[in-house]
């Protein structure tokens, strides 16, 4: 299926889904055709640099279906890898991405992190939850660096941020829609959403640029 054809075909399987299915099976197959458009979608957002506000909003949805399949036990192991999926593009978001990896963890076999799921699942789970209870602490200082080496602002880490970052973002790509995403871009971008988060919501941010001096981003 071409990328062009995702979020249709997840509009159709909304609209098929709405409808009352005639038994468990049918709505099983109907919910499972939602969490897989959710990931194709916001996979698709991801590479296309396009309406990243709304993966968020995607991975929620996921979760919930997510869970009534896993409680019916299924197809868990699609579930499983669709959550991994959604927890590598959700950006900005750790509480979120903290929750899709948990979920995968939970459907993981065994029960245990064994070497691979370590590495995979249960490593970055414990680097979430650390900074997540050191942000809702008020204890930004202490926050562990990005694990990519590059430092960004601890105030990512808080609720106030997650609950917010979605409308700004899509604040500034509507202010900025007629300037083409070239190279330098993302410093316009940055700039516009560094003020954004400032005098709409009170949060003071700075920017990868900013917190990076000796790297150079484009």
């Amino acid at each position: 299926m071409e990328d062009t054809d995702y979020r249709q075909a997840l509009a159709e399987a909304r609209k098929q889904a709405a409808n009352k299915q005639p038994n468990e099976r049918e709505e099983n197959h109907m919910l499972m055709e939602i969490v897989c458009g959710d990931v194709l979608v916001a996979e698709q957002y991801t590479r296309q640099q396009e309406n990243e506000w709304e993966i968020a909003e995607l991975a929620r949805e996921l979760l919930r279906h997510a869970h009534t399949l896993k409680q019916r036990g299924h197809a868990l192991d699609t579930l499983h890898a669709a959550a991994l999926r959604m927890a590598e593009v959700i950006q900005r978001h750790p509480r979120l991405q903290l929750e899709l990896l948990q979920f995968a963890k939970d459907l993981s076999q065994p029960a245990y992190c064994d070497d691979e799921t370590a590495t995979e699942i249960c490593t970055p789970i414990g680097y979430l939850k650390q900074n997540i209870s050191l942000a809702d602490e008020g204890r930004l200082q202490d926050i562990e660096p990005s694990r990519n080496m590059l430092r960004r602002d601890p105030v990512e880490w808080t609720a106030q941020w997650e609950e917010v970052i979605d409308e700004a973002n899509r604040k500034v790509a509507e202010q900025l829609a007629d300037i083409p995403k070239g190279m330098g871009f993302c410093h316009a971008y940055w700039h516009k959403l560094a003020s954004v988060l400032h005098d709409d919501y009170g949060i003071a941010w700075s920017s990868p640029a900013a917190l990076n001096p000796r790297v150079m981003f484009d």
